[in-house]
Parts: C-alpha cells; sequence; structure tokens
C-alpha cells in the first residue's frame, strides 16, 4: 500500500468521468484466428507477472492510496466480429465507456475479437494510464506477447514499489 502519485491521482480521476479521458487502447491486428484459450492464460500471466496490472486505488480519509492485490482475475472478453471486426470494437469501446469506472478494481481489461472467416484477429489491451508510463510499456506489451508466445520470462519485472 502505497500514496498514489500526484499523476496517478489525476489520472485515476480523469477516468472516472464520462470519456475516461485517460484509459489507453491498445489495439493489434493479426491475420488468422488467435487460440483464445491461450489468450486468456496469457492475460492471467501478464496479470501474475505484472504488479501493476493488479493495482486497485482507494480513498481514505480523504487521500488516494495505490494497492498492489496478491493476485487478480484480468477482465477478458473473447468476441465475434459481427457484422465486421470494426464494428466490434466500436460496440468494445462503446459499452466500456457506458460502465462506471470503479477504482477499487484493477484497471485493467483485455479483448480478443475473431471474425467469422477466421481470417483476421484483433487483440484489445485497455489500460488506465494510472498504471502504466511509456518506460513499463514496452515491459508489458513484451510480456503480454511472450506469454502468449508460451515464451518463460527469465528476468522479471522490477517490483511496482520499488518502480514508483
Amino acid at each position: 500500500i502505497l500514496p498514489a502519485t500526484h499523476a496517478q491521482s489525476r489520472f485515476v480521476f480523469a477516468n472516472t468521468c464520462k470519456e475516461q479521458a485517460h484509459y489507453d487502447w491498445f489495439v493489434f491486428d493479426g491475420t488468422g484466428q488467435l487460440d483464445a484459450e491461450r489468450f486468456r492464460y496469457a492475460c492471467s500471466e501478464l496479470v501474475a507477472q505484472i504488479e501493476c496490472l493488479r493495482t486497485i486505488f482507494k480513498v481514505v480519509r480523504g487521500k488516494l492510496f495505490q494497492i498492489v492485490l496478491r493476485q487478480s482475475t484480468p477482465r477478458v472478453k473473447i468476441m465475434a466480429a459481427v457484422p465486421s471486426i470494426d464494428q466490434a470494437l466500436v460496440k468494445l469501446h462503446a459499452d466500456a465507456l457506458s460502465r462506471p469506472v470503479n477504482i477499487e478494481e484493477p484497471m485493467f481489461e483485455a479483448a480478443l475479437i475473431i471474425d467469422k472467416n477466421a481470417t483476421k484477429s484483433r487483440v484489445v489491451l485497455r489500460i488506465s494510464h494510472a498504471l502504466h508510463d511509456a518506460t513499463s510499456l514496452p515491459v508489458i506489451l513484451g510480456n503480454f506477447a511472450s506469454s502468449f508466445n508460451g515464451i518463460q520470462l527469465s528476468i522479471p519485472p522490477t517490483p511496482f514499489r520499488e518502480y514508483m
């Protein structure tokens, strides 16, 4: 448990607005149909490896604190691209914006959109900017790719407490 930084506080409270301005969407297109179970596993492994993705926030006596959970199950959605992969992404975005943000839940979620002809898949990662920065993002994305491809990490990421 640590006090939230000034930047984290700003991002967290901006995320609670209707626009959820500081939630970042990372979208990757691939050919063929990606394995949904392998995708779920990679997301679970990523959250187990990267502490910031298990971080929640709580206001105590008017101050914002960040709490790293020992474990967390990521929100993962597998979707058919109906009627198209682009329209499925629009629906995913609209659904996300229609849900109020709960700062006491991890602010990471993932989706796999598979087109009905199995010719294209889209990976979508949604992460609050309160959890990552330009230095940690390549680590998060690299670890996701490694987990998805079954590659064991040889060097564990820096614990979030030390990084902060």
